[in-house]
């Protein structure tokens, strides 16, 4: 008589164990490398956000000097005389952490509310009776996030911008971005 052959169909317990700690392995990869495309995804919408904002800001301070007649400015507050007696006087200051445009009595903001602008400032280049030369224009804007995008990325960037006035030269505009990223425990 032969003896009984004994077959093994299945796992053992240490091969079963082995094959949960590989896949628990592969699932933290899977998910620390969602969780850190999702942050790259927040960056980048902070960051384009304050550049289109800020972008904007100096595009329509630009429209609007351009267009003005008489361009009186304050450290803090520039004013502007139109062609249009109806939106005069126009003028654009910092209220609040946003841009605050008034045309006459119509108030409107350029900024919105999930940007905050610092130290807006405006010095007038020179102006005759004859000639507008023009304005620069300088401010700091950053993120005003909330919930757990604000612990996980904060951006800033500075514009500086000489607007010409009309028939005066040509402008000119430079931007500096700063930019710090804490991780959130």
């Amino acid at each position: 008589m032969r003896p009984l052959r004994y077959s093994r169909s299945g796992a053992s317990l240490l091969e079963l164990i082995m094959f949960i700690g590989i896949t628990t392995m592969m699932a933290g990869v899977v998910v620390s490398f969602s969780l850190l495309s999702s942050q790259v995804g927040i960056r980048d919408e902070v960051m384009a956000n304050v550049e289109q904002t800020g972008g904007f800001a100096v595009d329509m301070i630009a429209r609007k000097v351009q267009a003005a007649e008489y361009v009186t400015a304050t450290p803090t507050k520039l004013t502007l005389t139109m062609s249009n007696p109806g939106v005069n006087p126009t003028v654009i200051e910092l209220d609040n952490g946003r841009i605050r445009l008034t045309e006459g009595t119509a108030v409107s903001y350029i900024t919105p509310e999930s940007t905050e602008v610092d130290s807006l400032n405006f010095v007038l280049l020179g102006q005759t009776s004859m000639t507008k030369r023009g304005v620069t224009v300088s401010f700091d804007i950053a993120s005003k996030t909330q919930g757990d995008v604000s612990e996980t990325f904060d951006y800033s960037q500075e514009f500086r911008t000489t607007i010409a006035g009309r028939g005066a030269a040509v402008s000119s505009s430079s931007s500096s971005s700063s930019m710090s990223s804490s991780s959130s425990s």
